[in-house]
């Protein structure tokens, strides 16, 4: 497949994304499908923008400036499922249109959120 840009043509190839040899490459096997290898908070959906602005002065992530307050928050052995919902008491704002999510299983959502 060709390509243009900016008066130049490129020369495009597609690859076949191939999961397993992906993951050999490296030396790990994936996950069966519908299983979790971690606990991962994230930002905002797949199809939305994850916001940047200044705050307290200082430019920052939305979701970063609103997961360090929450964390600061939080009581005592709380878990990652706790931290998740006082991270959703902010997000998604009329200001921050971004909804993050927490993925994981159950058992790993009730790990207590680690602090220094």
């Amino acid at each position: 497949m060709l390509a243009s840009g900016h008066g130049h043509i490129f020369r495009v190839q597609k690859q076949r994304f191939d999961r397993e040899s992906l993951w050999s490459d490296i030396g790990r096997a994936s996950s069966r499908p519908g299983r979790y290898a971690g606990l991962l908070l994230t930002g905002c959906q797949d199809t939305e923008y994850s916001y940047d602005a200044y705050f307290e002065g200082r430019p920052n992530g939305a979701f970063s400036f609103v997961a360090l307050r929450a964390l600061a928050k939080l009581p005592t052995g709380a878990t990652y499922r706790d931290w998740y919902a006082a991270i959703r008491r902010s997000l998604p704002s009329r200001q921050y249109p971004q909804t993050p999510n927490l993925y994981g299983s159950s058992s790993m959502k009730r790990w207590k959120v680690l602090r220094g």
